[in-house]
């Protein structure tokens, strides 16, 4: 056997050794021109029989897969084996020649195309490809093609999804009884295949059958999407906002960036499906996909409920009666929500940031009732005479009340009060923590100190405490290790802070102060993200001072609540005023108050262990606000006298002027017909005459218009259009003037 071999081997070497070029071109004379060689007719002798074509696929590359249009482009070449009769030679008549390469033009060739392909249907190969033919007949072709074929892409679970591909090729000029095309010997190669970063083949397989009377093989692709770029670019990340977006609960309400933060993950997720949808094909959905649509409806729902919770939050009147009987349906807190509700009912308008911290149990744990006394007179005489006094704007239960708001105030509460000036005041304690607040907007406390003082001189002492705030705060901070940074920064630099608050919001500096201890006693705010970066921190620093307070020594609420509510030795309360209050002058003379409030300063200090100064504030306001209305009626008869005198300076009937009138916005009517040059005119007046003057004008500019006619000479059209211009320039001035 191997003797054999090298036989064979010795003369086909031999053989090709004697071939000369001369051989070659003999042979393609021959075979193409000689014996009329015509590749537009099947090369069968016999027109009945049918041509095999053997066609092997050599897959180089996976190019790339487009989901969205459902596209596999891939890269390789077909090789291609059938029999033309008409190309069989004799080698010992061409010196031995055994096989020539001769361009695919010059053969009939297959009209192989892709049938399934995403472009225009055209036949493979090209002008630069060889054919190789044997003696035998046998021709070899091999088209090389970047094939870019259909395919149906299910995403179902992207990115962890295998795509199985066909890539089908038919005769299109052929029915399969003239042309079959069948598997070679190899069918589809991967030796070459170049690997792909996305995408990889893990396996293939080919069939042949009929297509409509036409022979088709095809190609079967299975390939596997490499996920690690979607997890760590998609999927990672969606998830992570799927954590974060829980986190929206946990952001306290005033924190100012509730809604912003909802919003913002919401955002995220769209961005993230628009990415996804845009990778997809639009026809199949994925579960990621359908992941994706869940998390963006959380996401939505978050923002619902955020904004919901926000504006029960921040809203000024009662839960609706509608919302906290399913609210208590649903939950176990009825008798809380119910709480909550009477308290709104009884505070009236009461600001709802202040209601944080769920209230006690019974509403005597948290209620003071005391009795409040005026001096009706005075009282009548303020809200009969409101631009006499300086009532400004100021914050009542942390809302900003003009004069006219505190107005209505002082009459409501007037209309309240019995013959004595005297009614009833439910203080409560919000919060469970801080100062005691009146019921609704109406009361003493809530008055400023000038009208307070001018109503209360002759039944109360004002006392207060002297450096109560913040300092107070700090002390007790530092003595039972709560951190206060931010109380202690405002304390050291009030003044700049202030200033810069007032830069900031644009209110005054009373205003900014009495906000700035209403936060220090309780007030909840809603940040905003252009707020200075002191304030948030004093803000948040207040939240943790109260928290931690209260944590820590709860039963400083029960003994502060009750120390405002009982009388001892004769004292009577009768207003609560923010640090101090307003005891009534019965049964306490001057001299006894100043042991009183020493007995204070040393309850404090034996309880507390600090020293607080309380004072009896001096109520003078009621001899300014005398003054200020003296004054004010003084000026009122100044101008009485003023218009007096400029009444006789400028007589009904007749006189001269002697100098300027200033008419202050008004205007002089009823003017006479003007006759002469010096007498004044109305606009109407002025108006018709001017009109009538641009009348005249344009009249004589058309009359002179028409004159001209016929030929004229240079220097006339010159002078002409001189003139045109001086009337059309005295017509745009009239206009103008008119206008």
């Amino acid at each position: 056997m191997p003797a054999t071999v090298l036989l064979i081997a010795i003369i086909f070497i031999g053989a090709t050794c004697a071939q000369t070029g001369e051989n070659a071109k003999t042979l393609v004379t021959d075979l193409f021109t000689t014996n009329s060689y015509q590749k537009k007719v099947r090369p069968v002798r016999d027109q009945d029989d049918m041509i095999v074509l053997l066609v092997d696929f050599y897959l180089v590359g996976i190019n790339g897969v487009d989901e969205a249009a459902q596209r596999l482009t891939t890269t390789g070449y077909l090789s291609t084996l059938w029999k033309d009769q008409y190309l069989e030679w004799d080698p010992a008549l061409y010196g031995g020649v055994i096989s020539i390469n001769v361009p695919q033009s010059y053969v009939w060739k297959p009209a192989l195309a892709l049938q399934n392909g995403f472009t225009k249907l055209q036949e493979l190969g090209s002008s630069v490809i060889n054919v190789n033919i044997n003696i035998s007949g046998h021709v070899i072709w091999e088209p090389y093609e970047v094939f870019e074929s259909k395919c149906n892409i299910d995403v179902k679970y992207f990115p962890f999804d295998h795509q199985t591909c066909n890539i089908s090729f038919i005769d299109w000029s052929n029915n399969a009884f003239e042309v079959e095309i069948r598997e070679g010997t190899y069918g589809i190669i991967t030796a070459e295949l170049e690997d792909d970063a996305v995408w990889t083949v893990i396996s293939t397989k080919l069939y042949h059958d009929t297509f409509d009377l036409e022979s088709r093989l095809t190609y079967s692709v299975t390939i596997k999407r490499t996920p690690g770029f979607y997890v760590l670019n998609i999927i990672v990340p969606v998830i992570l906002l799927g954590v974060l977006n829980l986190f929206t609960f946990v952001l306290p309400a005033d924190s100012g960036e509730k809604m912003g933060y909802s919003i913002t993950v919401f955002l995220s997720f769209a961005v993230f499906l628009i990415i996804v949808n845009s990778e997809l094909p639009k026809t199949t959905g994925s579960i990621f996909g359908q992941y994706m649509i869940f998390q963006l409806g959380i996401a939505l729902f978050t923002v619902c409920v955020t904004a919901i919770q926000l504006r029960f939050h921040y809203r000024t009147d009662p839960v609706p009666r509608l919302i906290s009987g399913l609210m208590a349906c649903r939950c176990k807190s009825k008798r809380k929500i119910t709480d909550r509700n009477e308290k709104r009912k009884l505070d009236g308008d009461e600001n709802p940031e202040l209601y944080q911290v769920q209230p006690s149990k019974t509403e005597n744990e948290r209620k003071i009732r005391l009795k409040e006394k005026i001096d009706v007179s005075k009282l009548k005489y303020i809200v009969s005479h409101p631009d006499d006094f300086q009532l400004g704007s100021r914050y009542i239960n942390g809302k900003k009340i003009d004069k006219n708001g505190q107005l209505t105030l002082l009459k409501n509460y007037l209309k309240q009060v019995n013959g004595k000036g005297e009614r009833l005041m439910n203080y409560y304690q919000l919060n469970k923590f801080g100062r005691y607040w009146t019921e609704g907007d109406l009361g003493i406390q809530n008055m400023s100190r000038k009208i307070r003082h001018t109503l209360c001189q002759n039944f109360m002492y004002d006392i207060d405490m002297k450096n109560a705030h913040p300092t107070l705060l700090s002390w007790y901070c530092h003595d039972n290790g709560i951190n206060c940074t931010g109380l202690d920064a405002y304390i050291e630099n009030r003044e700049k802070y202030m200033a810069d608050w007032m830069m900031h919001t644009g209110n005054t500096r009373d205003e900014i102060k009495a906000h700035l201890l209403a936060i220090i006693n309780g007030r909840k705010v809603m940040l905003d993200p252009q707020d200075p970066k002191w304030y948030k921190e004093f803000y948040n620093g207040m939240i943790h001072i109260s928290d931690s307070i209260i944590k820590l020594r709860p039963d400083l609420y029960e003994l502060a609540k009750k120390s405002k509510n009982k009388k001892e030795q004769g004292i009577e309360v009768g207003s609560l005023v923010f640090d101090g209050l307003m005891i009534y002058k019965n049964n306490v003379s001057i001299e006894q108050l100043s042991g009183i409030l020493d007995g204070c300063l040393q309850k404090v200090k034996e309880i507390m262990g600090c020293d607080i100064i309380f004072i009896n504030k001096a109520m003078d306001e009621e001899e300014a606000l005398t003054a200020t209305s003296k004054e004010i009626q003084a000026l009122k008869k100044q101008v009485n006298v003023i218009e007096k005198v400029v009444a006789k300076s400028l007589p009904m009937t007749g006189g001269k002027m002697v100098g300027d009138i200033d008419m202050q916005g008004h205007s002089i009517t009823n003017l006479p017909l003007s006759i002469t040059a010096n007498e004044p005119v109305t606009k109407g007046w002025y108006a018709k005459n001017w009109q009538d003057l641009v009348k005249y004008f344009t009249d004589r500019v058309n009359d002179l218009e028409k004159e001209i006619k016929g030929g004229r000479s240079r220097r006339e059209l010159d002078a002409i259009a001189k003139e045109d211009k001086t009337l059309d320039s005295i017509k745009t001035t009239l206009e103008n003037r008119l206008g």
